[in-house]
């Protein structure tokens, strides 16, 4: 004997749950892979920024020729000095010595080379260019897989 009844059972199987559950799992974890990728290049971006805008500063404040407090000698010009593999200094370099004006540290996972056996990179007042001996050298910053090159020529042109 069945019993019949006037409401229909409304509701969604287990199936349909897990077939659900295992689609936004996916689509959350792709999701997530894009955004940390995304994440990355602009922290790698950003660190080769900041370092071409480091390099115009000391290019700038050589041109301008201006001292600091420290500087009591005759200006020579300013220099990004790579002290690490992670970490630049930009500094200004007088007769008397070579003063820190600002520390850089890289962003955890990210490494600095050059190219160049000249270290540090020197940009001389008045425009007269820099110390490299060779017409241009490469400021590479690498991590998560990826690769920003920073290229800087005799002249002083930052690219």
């Amino acid at each position: 004997m069945q019993l019949q009844s006037d409401q229909s059972l409304k509701g969604y199987t287990l199936v349909e749950l897990l077939v659900s559950v295992t689609i936004i799992g996916l689509v959350f974890g792709v999701g997530y892979v894009a955004f940390r990728s995304f994440s990355q290049r602009q922290i790698l971006d950003g660190a080769a920024r900041d370092l071409r805008g480091q390099l115009r500063l000391a290019q700038e404040q050589a041109l301008a020729g201006k001292k600091t407090a420290d500087c009591t000698g005759t200006l020579t010009g300013y220099q990004l000095n790579i002290t690490s593999g992670v970490s630049y200094d930009l500094e200004v370099y007088c007769t008397n010595g070579s003063f820190p004006v600002k520390s850089v540290d890289l962003p955890t996972g990210l490494s600095l080379q050059t190219d160049s056996p000249v270290n540090p990179i020197l940009f001389k007042v008045l425009g007269e260019g820099t110390n490299l001996p060779v017409s241009s050298i490469n400021i590479t910053i690498t991590g998560f897989g990826l690769t920003q090159s920073v290229v800087v020529n005799k002249t002083g042109n930052i690219e």
